[in-house]
C-alpha cells in the first residue's frame, strides 16, 4: 500500500484474513488485525461500503476480545467513523467519534 499498489495490497490483506481464519479460527486476534488492515485499505481505496463492513466485523471481534473501553477499540471506531462519514452519514460518524473520544479520555485518566 505504501508503494501505491492498492490492488496488490488488497490481495495480500485478503490472503492474510483467509490464512488467519484457516490457522486460528474466526475469533482469534489475528483475524481482528487482518480484517482491520483490510478495512483500512478499503477506506484508503475509497471503497467505503466494503470498508464499513470489514471494520464493523472487526469492531465486534475487538469488543468481545478486549472489552468496549479499550484504546484499540477507540482506534477502530475512528477508522469506522471516517468510512461512515464518507458514505454521507455524518451524524452516525459523529456518534462513533464521541464514543472513541470517551474511551481515549478514560484511558488517559487511568494510571498505568
Amino acid at each position: 500500500m505504501q508503494r501505491g499498489n492498492i490492488a496488490q495490497a488488497e490481495l495480500l490483506a485478503r490472503d492474510a484474513v483467509a490464512e488467519a481464519r484457516l490457522t486460528f479460527g474466526n475469533s482469534h486476534r489475528a483475524i481482528d488485525q487482518s480484517l482491520a488492515t483490510l478495512g483500512l485499505l478499503l477506506r484508503f481505496a475509497s471503497r467505503y461500503p466494503e470498508a464499513e463492513q470489514a471494520l464493523r466485523k472487526v469492531l465486534t471481534l475487538r469488543e468481545q476480545a478486549l472489552g468496549p473501553a479499550e484504546p484499540a477499540v477507540a482506534v477502530l471506531l475512528n477508522n469506522l467513523a471516517l468510512a461512515v462519514e464518507a458514505l454521507g452519514r455524518k451524524d452516525e460518524a459523529d456518534l462513533l467519534i464521541v464514543r472513541a473520544t470517551a474511551i481515549h479520555a478514560g484511558a488517559a485518566a487511568t494510571p498505568h
